[in-house]
């Protein structure tokens, strides 16, 4: 990412925002403050305000690193709107929750509040026809095919 052009990563659709907090991101990840060992034995909070710190990462982004990155099996990114919203019509809430909510409906699946996100997640894909069925034939590639005579 240092090596590219500003022009060329605008060119992929990123504003100049997100180009200036990719590059310092980079910038970070170049001099090794990033690696994932630094951050392994960090108590989520305190990992998330070292996340904070870091230019364009807000509270959602902080969360999903733990989450994806770190595999953090408590997080639940309670930012994120689409979730908020799959998860109020999952415990058939009437209207929508906020970040607090979330987390105080999540307490009882603690410390697994990742499998809750990533079963609302596959329920949507799912529902978009997204999600690959076993069942479904896979289409196979030409290769694929003659291998199998």
């Amino acid at each position: 990412l240092l090596r590219q052009e500003v022009t060329a990563l605008r060119g992929l659709g990123f504003s100049r925002q997100k180009v200036t907090a990719l590059r310092a991101l980079a910038e970070e990840a170049a001099a090794g403050r990033l690696e994932r060992e630094d951050w392994q034995d960090l108590p989520n909070p305190a990992a998330i305000q070292r996340l904070l710190r870091l230019r364009g990462i807000g509270r959602w982004s902080a969360e999903y690193v733990l989450l994806r990155a770190l595999g953090r099996l408590d997080i639940f990114p309670g930012d994120d709107v689409g979730a908020r919203k799959a998860l109020a019509r999952w415990l058939e809430e009437n209207s929508s929750l906020d970040y607090a909510q979330v987390a105080h409906r999540l307490r009882s699946w603690q410390p697994y509040a990742d499998m809750v996100y990533f079963l609302l997640l596959m329920r949507r894909l799912e529902g978009e026809g997204r999600m690959w069925n076993p069942s479904d034939e896979l289409p196979l590639s030409q290769s694929d095919q003659a291998d199998r005579r």
